[in-house]
């Protein structure tokens, strides 16, 4: 999962922003997955969770907690959701 992730990042096909994830999930853009961060605050797991379900996208429960996953993406700040569009 790691790989993918960092892969994603280095082509830019992620998104990394809650908000951008939500906006494009109703906008109907194309994801492979979803990833959650294992510290996500409830509220903001429901609402992706119920919005890539309708959407029929994957959603992954990662390991890493948002700091974590922010340092994997090689950014300097936290991230609780990660999407990865399709090509």
């Amino acid at each position: 999962m790691e790989r993918e992730i960092k892969k994603a990042i280095k082509e830019g096909s992620a998104l990394i922003v809650y908000k951008s994830v939500v906006k494009s999930l109703k906008n109907g853009k194309k994801f492979k997955f979803i990833v959650l961060a294992s510290n996500a605050p409830a509220t903001i797991k429901n609402e992706v969770e119920y919005l890539a379900k309708l959407a029929g996208v994957k959603v992954v429960s990662y390991k890493a907690n948002s700091v974590e996953l922010g340092s994997i993406c090689g950014k300097p700040f936290a991230i609780a959701v990660l999407g990865v569009l399709k090509g």
